[in-house]
């Protein structure tokens, strides 16, 4: 017996996992209506409009983005999956839903939910090792190349490989993994931008450690550094803390 998809189960997965669900449990519906080509065709828009969407977001200034609730985003493709629903599917499906045995189990809603969230994940994280994680200029910095990110005539390279050596010095840059951190200058002062887990922002060991380092960087450069935390959590918003 055909198992059909309804517009509630529908709405759910797009609540709980985003643009790519939807267009999955859409693809199941055409599939079994036997419109093989609109099934392949919302697959592929699918997959388009949720990476032209994730690329976007990133792109946006974080000064605009975090104020943009995340409520306008799932709205924008809750009412794309409402009009795609209503205009090709209601229609065929609606009536077969009236006999409870064709409508699709919540326990298959939730793994299709499941799937598309991974997907979604993906689809971030390639972006993510796609582009740089911060603007400006960069310099290569040890072994494994760590990335010092700067803006061009603000900051000496002198400075910036004694940045480097204390993060070194500190371990924060170490051999087994790439690491990257952004310097912004003021008229008077600079701040060092490190990428830690916000989970981490507590620990009472790792800020001793940073204290120590703010006070070292201002030691051996001349100049006085602040320190900033930051950390993107898997919706791309940023997270910060000034030290």
């Amino acid at each position: 017996m055909q198992k059909y998809y309804s517009e509630k189960q529908i709405y759910f997965a797009t609540f709980l996992g985003g643009p790519i669900p939807p267009g999955i449990l859409i693809y199941k519906n055409f599939k079994q209506i036997g419109d093989d080509k609109r099934a392949s065709l919302a697959l592929i828009i699918t997959f388009i409009f949720t990476s032209i969407l994730f690329y976007g977001l990133m792109q946006i200034p974080e000064e605009i983005s975090d104020k943009i609730p995340n409520l306008v985003f799932s709205s924008l493709y809750t009412g794309i999956v409402y009009l795609v629903y209503h205009h090709y599917l209601a229609d065929s499906i609606n009536d077969l839903l009236i006999e409870t045995e064709n409508k699709a189990s919540n326990w298959a809603v939730t793994g299709f939910t499941i799937f598309g969230v991974l997907i979604n994940i993906l689809i971030i994280i390639s972006f993510a090792f796609s582009t740089p994680l911060f603007p400006g200029d960069k310099m290569i910095y040890g072994e494994i190349e760590h990335e010092i990110y700067f803006d061009e005539g603000t900051i000496s390279e002198s400075n910036l490989q004694e940045v480097g050596r204390i993060l070194t010095d500190f371990e924060y840059f170490y051999n087994d993994m790439q690491q990257a951190v952004r310097i912004e200058s003021t008229e008077n002062d600079y701040t060092l931008i490190l990428p830690i887990g916000k989970e981490n922002w507590h620990n009472a060991d790792l800020l001793f450690e940073l204290d120590n380092l703010k006070q070292v960087q201002n030691n051996d450069t001349g100049e006085l550094f602040h320190l900033q935390l930051i950390h993107w959590d898997l919706s791309g918003k940023t997270h910060k803390k000034n030290l």
